[in-house]
């Protein structure tokens, strides 16, 4: 996103981008206290994966709309709407490992999704840099929204397998 922010917004600084990383913190933080109270009222897994579905929708939808952000103020709105759908989908998605799972393997089970997200995350920062370097951020952009929306739809419509 730094490069992203160089290289499209005009004039944006090292303490503006540094402020929309906190917004992206302020944001996540907050929501997924939030969204944590409202997850634990929800009794059973089935209604999480509608909220993590939801949340799915929404950041595939912002992603493709960071493709068109040109300013500062924009680029602001567009951390805070990506902490928001993170903060919508982590708690269910925590909530639905610990119901799943085995005592035995919990560790492991939580050791394993945050490993394999984060091999996952390099490979994309990889990919992504190959392909901005192919043919530019908005595409780039434009494609991890899509496949951020049909990862939601897979996730979902695979729920009674998962549970």
């Amino acid at each position: 996103m730094v490069l992203f922010a160089l290289t499209y917004i005009n004039g944006i600084s090292a303490l503006e981008i540094g402020i929309a990383s906190m917004c992206f913190f302020l944001s996540f933080g907050v929501s997924v206290i939030l969204f944590a109270t409202i997850a634990d009222k929800i009794k059973g897994v089935k209604d999480d994966f509608l909220i993590i579905f939801c949340g799915f929708i929404f950041r595939g939808v912002i992603f493709i709309f960071i493709s068109v952000v040109n300013s500062i103020w924009g680029f602001y709105v567009i951390h805070i709407l990506l902490g928001l759908s993170r903060g919508l989908t982590d708690s269910s998605q925590e909530k639905i490992i610990s119901k799943i799972s085995s005592e035995d393997f919990l560790g492991r089970t939580f050791g394993l999704k945050i490993g394999l997200v984060n091999i996952a995350a390099a490979a994309g920062a990889a990919l992504g840099g190959i392909f901005i370097d192919q043919y530019g951020f908005n595409y780039v952009f434009i494609a991890v929204g899509i496949l951020t929306i049909i990862a939601g739809f897979l996730f979902y419509y695979n729920r009674k397998v998962i549970i």
